[in-house]
Protein backbone atom coordinates (compact mmCIF):
# COMPACT_ATOMS: atom_id res chain seq x y z
CA UNK A 1 0.00 0.00 0.00
CA UNK A 2 3.02 2.35 0.75
CA UNK A 3 4.29 1.79 -2.34
CA UNK A 4 1.34 2.46 -4.60
CA UNK A 5 0.99 5.72 -2.42
CA UNK A 6 4.66 6.91 -2.90
CA UNK A 7 4.20 6.17 -6.91
CA UNK A 8 1.06 8.23 -6.64
CA UNK A 9 3.31 11.06 -5.26
CA UNK A 10 5.82 10.72 -7.62
CA UNK A 11 3.22 11.16 -10.43
CA UNK A 12 0.88 13.94 -8.41
CA UNK A 13 4.10 16.28 -7.55
CA UNK A 14 6.11 15.56 -11.16
CA UNK A 15 2.56 17.11 -12.60
CA UNK A 16 2.23 20.23 -10.63
CA UNK A 17 5.95 20.98 -11.23
CA UNK A 18 5.50 20.45 -14.91
CA UNK A 19 2.62 22.58 -14.42
CA UNK A 20 4.11 25.53 -12.16
CA UNK A 21 8.01 25.33 -13.00
CA UNK A 22 7.99 23.96 -16.50
CA UNK A 23 5.65 25.77 -18.37
CA UNK A 24 4.88 29.05 -16.56
CA UNK A 25 8.07 29.54 -15.08
CA UNK A 26 10.16 28.72 -18.14
CA UNK A 27 7.52 30.69 -20.54
CA UNK A 28 7.84 33.74 -18.67
CA UNK A 29 11.48 34.11 -17.24
CA UNK A 30 12.94 34.65 -20.68
CA UNK A 31 10.11 37.43 -21.12
CA UNK A 32 10.24 38.93 -18.34
CA UNK A 33 12.39 39.25 -14.77
CA UNK A 34 13.07 35.56 -13.34
CA UNK A 35 11.22 37.14 -9.46
CA UNK A 36 8.07 37.85 -11.84
CA UNK A 37 8.49 34.73 -13.43
CA UNK A 38 8.76 33.22 -9.88
CA UNK A 39 6.08 34.84 -8.24
CA UNK A 40 3.43 33.85 -10.74
CA UNK A 41 4.76 30.25 -10.74
CA UNK A 42 4.27 30.82 -7.57
CA UNK A 43 0.58 31.68 -7.54
CA UNK A 44 -0.32 29.16 -9.59
CA UNK A 45 1.65 26.31 -6.75
CA UNK A 46 -0.70 27.62 -4.29
CA UNK A 47 -4.09 28.28 -5.99
CA UNK A 48 -4.80 24.17 -5.51
CA UNK A 49 -4.03 24.18 -2.16
CA UNK A 50 -5.87 27.39 -0.79
CA UNK A 51 -9.27 25.80 -0.44
CA UNK A 52 -7.82 23.98 2.93
CA UNK A 53 -5.49 26.23 3.66
CA UNK A 54 -7.67 28.60 6.10
CA UNK A 55 -9.93 25.67 7.18
CA UNK A 56 -7.68 25.80 10.96
CA UNK A 57 -8.13 29.36 11.64
CA UNK A 58 -6.49 32.51 10.20
CA UNK A 59 -3.08 32.00 11.89
CA UNK A 60 -2.72 28.30 9.89
CA UNK A 61 -3.86 30.12 6.80
CA UNK A 62 -1.17 32.76 6.89
CA UNK A 63 1.46 30.64 7.93
CA UNK A 64 0.56 27.73 5.40
CA UNK A 65 0.79 30.37 2.46
CA UNK A 66 4.17 31.69 4.00
CA UNK A 67 5.42 28.14 3.79
CA UNK A 68 4.09 27.69 -0.01
CA UNK A 69 5.94 30.82 -1.23
CA UNK A 70 9.09 29.75 0.64
CA UNK A 71 8.99 26.28 -1.06
CA UNK A 72 7.63 27.28 -4.36
CA UNK A 73 10.84 29.71 -4.54
CA UNK A 74 13.22 26.67 -3.39
CA UNK A 75 11.49 24.88 -6.43
CA UNK A 76 12.18 27.21 -8.71
CA UNK A 77 15.71 28.47 -7.45
CA UNK A 78 16.15 24.64 -7.97
CA UNK A 79 15.03 24.33 -11.54
CA UNK A 80 16.92 27.48 -12.63
CA UNK A 81 20.28 26.42 -10.94
CA UNK A 82 19.87 22.90 -12.77
CA UNK A 83 17.95 24.01 -16.50
CA UNK A 84 15.40 21.11 -14.99
CA UNK A 85 12.50 20.14 -13.18
CA UNK A 86 13.50 17.14 -12.36
CA UNK A 87 15.22 18.24 -8.82
CA UNK A 88 12.19 19.97 -8.22
CA UNK A 89 10.25 17.22 -8.88
CA UNK A 90 12.11 14.22 -7.21
CA UNK A 91 12.00 17.10 -3.71
CA UNK A 92 8.57 17.52 -3.56
CA UNK A 93 8.17 13.77 -4.07
CA UNK A 94 10.86 12.97 -1.59
CA UNK A 95 8.38 16.06 1.03
CA UNK A 96 4.96 14.13 0.56
CA UNK A 97 5.79 10.69 0.67
CA UNK A 98 7.95 11.65 3.64
CA UNK A 99 6.02 13.03 5.85
CA UNK A 100 2.35 11.15 4.45
CA UNK A 101 4.11 7.51 4.17
CA UNK A 102 6.78 7.05 6.61
CA UNK A 103 5.58 10.19 9.30
CA UNK A 104 2.27 9.53 9.15
CA UNK A 105 1.51 13.49 9.27
CA UNK A 106 -1.61 14.76 7.10
CA UNK A 107 -0.73 17.07 4.19
CA UNK A 108 -2.14 19.95 3.09
CA UNK A 109 -5.45 19.70 5.34
CA UNK A 110 -5.98 16.16 4.24
CA UNK A 111 -7.44 14.29 7.42
CA UNK A 112 -7.73 11.25 6.58
CA UNK A 113 -6.22 8.06 8.24
CA UNK A 114 -2.56 7.71 7.52
CA UNK A 115 -1.11 4.78 6.72
CA UNK A 116 2.85 4.73 7.02
CA UNK A 117 4.97 3.50 8.57
CA UNK A 118 5.36 5.85 12.17
CA UNK A 119 2.67 7.61 13.45
CA UNK A 120 4.27 11.41 14.30
CA UNK A 121 0.87 13.01 14.40
CA UNK A 122 1.13 15.16 17.28
CA UNK A 123 -1.91 16.18 19.64
CA UNK A 124 -3.59 19.04 19.69
CA UNK A 125 -3.56 22.22 17.10
CA UNK A 126 -1.15 25.03 17.50
CA UNK A 127 1.55 26.70 15.32
CA UNK A 128 4.08 24.36 16.25
CA UNK A 129 2.54 21.43 14.30
CA UNK A 130 -0.05 23.13 11.69
CA UNK A 131 -3.11 22.72 13.23
CA UNK A 132 -5.42 21.05 10.87
CA UNK A 133 -3.71 21.83 7.96
CA UNK A 134 -0.92 19.66 9.07
CA UNK A 135 3.14 20.14 9.29
CA UNK A 136 3.15 22.29 6.09
CA UNK A 137 1.16 24.68 8.12
CA UNK A 138 4.03 25.09 11.18
CA UNK A 139 6.55 27.41 12.19
CA UNK A 140 8.75 24.45 12.32
CA UNK A 141 8.50 24.16 8.56
CA UNK A 142 9.03 27.90 8.18
CA UNK A 143 12.46 27.78 9.64
CA UNK A 144 13.51 24.67 7.98
CA UNK A 145 12.24 26.04 4.61
CA UNK A 146 14.13 29.70 5.44
CA UNK A 147 17.34 27.88 6.20
CA UNK A 148 16.93 26.23 3.14
CA UNK A 149 16.25 28.64 0.80
CA UNK A 150 19.05 30.60 2.01
CA UNK A 151 21.45 27.69 1.73
CA UNK A 152 20.10 27.23 -1.51
CA UNK A 153 20.60 31.30 -2.45
CA UNK A 154 24.48 31.03 -0.70
CA UNK A 155 25.73 27.63 -2.57
CA UNK A 156 23.87 29.30 -6.05
CA UNK A 157 25.91 32.78 -5.51
CA UNK A 158 29.03 31.07 -4.76
CA UNK A 159 28.64 29.00 -8.30
CA UNK A 160 27.79 32.38 -10.21
CA UNK A 161 31.15 33.61 -8.63
CA UNK A 162 33.22 31.12 -9.05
Amino acid sequence: MIMLLIGGFIVQEATEEILCRGIVLHALKDKTSVWIAIAVSTIMFIMPHWASLFAGGTIYGVIGVANLVLISIIFSLLTIRFKSIWAACGLHSFWNAVLYCILGLNLSGNDETVTAIFNMQSVGKNIWNGGEYGIEASMVTTVVLIFSAALIWYIGSRAVSA
